[in-house]
Formats: structure tokens, C-alpha cells, sequence
């Protein structure tokens, strides 16, 4: 999926939120987002949570990430 990406702004939100889902293993939307506002105030600026949701939304689409009854996004294991 990463030859898709178009801009490395994008690759970066994508590439977060798939080490923050490592790391945590389930996460809630705001848990997310909260966490990429905590990282760094340079990520809290760049990635407002329209553009965290679309980068989720886009995940979901490529079948990389799952999100379950609950609202817990979390990595699909292959």
C-alpha cells in the first residue's frame, strides 16, 4: 500500500497510527488521537482528527487495521 501514497505527510499519519496500534495492540478513536497530540506538538498540528479519521478509514479499506463492536481499531495479524 505504501506505493499508493501519494505525500509523506500522509505515509507519516498511516505509519504512526500503525505503530501506536503495535504498541497499544487496541486503541479508540480519541485514544489515537490523543496520542498523536501527545507525541509531539509538531504531529498535533499536522494531523487534526478529520485527517486521523480518514487515515483510519483508509487502513480499514486496505485491510490493515480492523475496527471491532466496541470501537477498538487494532492491527490485523496475516
Amino acid at each position: 500500500f505504501v506505493n499508493e501514497v501519494i505525500h509523506d505527510e500522509d505515509l507519516e499519519l498511516l505509519s504512526t497510527i500503525c505503530y501506536l496500534l503495535e504498541s497499544e495492540r487496541e486503541l479508540t478513536f480519541t485514544g489515537i488521537a490523543d496520542n498523536i497530540k501527545e507525541w509531539s506538538l509538531r504531529k498535533a498540528d499536522k494531523f487534526n482528527e478529520n485527517k486521523i479519521l480518514e487515515a483510519l478509514n483508509y487502513l480499514q479499506e486496505k485491510h490493515i487495521i480492523q475496527r471491532n463492536l466496541l470501537g477498538l481499531y487494532s492491527l490485523i495479524k496475516l
